[in-house]
């Protein structure tokens, strides 16, 4: 009876369990049925820690194109700058990385030609009245600012005026 209870007792022992994982010609093996609950359930818990953390890691990887993407329509738009994009990708990344490079030039080129049209008078090709006052301000504060002698003239302004 004696043998028994302590049998029952050693039994019961954590140090006296055999080890849960037991090496094999340097090959680890692991058995999950030697693991009480609660070691099963942290060792269940890191497994899923370390997995989270590589898809997370992956996860970030995969969205850098994007990033990218939104960052150069970010500063394009807010500070007019077109940021190169590379577009030798042969995905959907890289297709989509193409069309945001294509719009940022598109973009940009309207950008232009509407700011021309908005400058320059369509007939004659000279500034508009608007455009004209900018720049001959932006013109009297440089030649004031560097004490230059300021000449205003126009030779296609006094053909046109002859033409009339």
């Amino acid at each position: 009876m004696a043998t028994l209870l302590y049998r029952k007792a050693v039994s019961h022992c954590l140090y006296c369990r055999p080890p849960a994982i037991a090496t094999f010609d340097g090959l680890h093996v692991f058995n999950p049925a030697d693991l009480s609950k609660g070691e099963l359930l942290g060792l269940v818990l890191l497994a899923t820690l370390i997995g989270t953390a590589l898809v997370l890691c992956l996860l970030y990887e995969l969205l850098k194109p994007v990033l990218l993407a939104k960052k150069a329509l970010q500063v394009y738009f807010d500070q007019g700058e077109v940021l190169k994009l590379p577009t030798d990708l042969r995905d959907e990344v890289g297709s989509l990385l193409c069309n945001v490079a294509y719009s940022i030039k598109t973009f940009e080129s309207r950008r232009v030609m509407l700011e021309e049209i908005a400058v320059r008078d369509c007939l004659s090709g000279l500034l508009n009245r608007r455009a004209a006052e900018e720049r001959l301000q932006q013109s009297l504060k440089l030649a004031k600012r560097n004490q230059f002698p300021l000449s205003i003239a126009s030779d296609r302004g006094c053909r046109l005026l002859q033409a009339d």
